[in-house]
This record gives structure tokens, sequence and C-alpha cells, in this order.
């Protein structure tokens, strides 16, 4: 029986979670600190920005998992029932609405400026990227084009 529970658990994958909880430990706040309506405010912005950046890269990791195992599939000839793929991606676009939305609501907090001046410079980072390749491939395609002329 030990035997079939190896087995068991050689047919299945880990999300391995458990590395990426918060941890719960509470933050001890001077009395006074603990009436601050905007301290409040602001931890509450702070904590919803975070928990839901990490459901939607939960929801990505997932999503990059099940395309994997897709392509398995389709590599080892097994049929393959796309509607569960095509659920987990609109979850992650939902959540991606949603952390783009409690981080836009978080970007006035100072401790967040940073977070997101380095996310609109990466963001603009990978734009010219992607630009600079598209011109590059088209570029090239004009000259294949050119050549077989």
């Amino acid at each position: 029986n030990s035997n079939n529970n190896n087995n068991n658990n050689n047919n299945m994958l880990s999300l391995a979670w458990e590395n990426y909880k918060p941890t719960n430990a509470a933050i001890s706040l001077d009395p006074i600190l603990a009436k601050d309506s905007i301290l409040l405010q602001e931890t509450e912005k702070l904590s919803k920005a975070f928990e839901t950046k990490l459901a939607a890269l939960q929801t990505a990791h997932e999503l990059a998992q099940q395309k994997l195992i897709a392509e398995a599939k389709l590599r080892n000839s097994i049929p393959l029932d796309v509607s569960f793929l095509m659920e987990k991606a609109a979850e992650r676009n939902w959540k991606e609405k949603e952390s783009r939305k409690a981080l836009q609501d978080a970007s006035s907090l100072s401790v967040m400026q940073g977070a997101v001046a380095t996310r609109n410079t990466n963001r603009n980072h990978h734009h010219q990227y992607h630009n600079n390749h598209h011109t590059k491939r088209s570029a090239n395609n004009n000259n294949n084009n050119n050549n077989n002329n």
C-alpha cells in the first residue's frame, strides 16, 4: 500500500504555495498609533495591494503549469480539454485587473512610490524591446522579400 501512495505522489505536481504564504506575525503598535486612522487606512491599502498581486501571481503560476501539462499531453498524444485553460486564463485576467486597481489605489502611499515607478520603468523597457524586436523582424522580412524578387 505504501508503494501505491508513492506512485500516486509521483503523479502529482505541487504548487508549493506554502513557500509563498505571508507571515501572520502581528506588528506591535504604540497605543497612540493604533488609533491613527491614516496609518490604519494606509496599511489596509498596502495589504490589499500585496494580497491581490500575490493572488494574481498564484493564478499566473497555475495557468503556466496547466499550459505545460497541455503541451506535454499534445506531445504524448493524450486528448486535451482546453476549457480548464480558458477558465484559468479568464481568472488570471480578472485577478490582474484587481491587482492593477489595488496597486493604483495604493500608489499614493509613500512606500509604494518606488514600486510604481519601477513597474512603469520596467513596462516601458518591455514595450521598447518588443517594438525594437518587431521593427527588426519587419526589416528582415522586407529584406527577404526583396531578395526573393
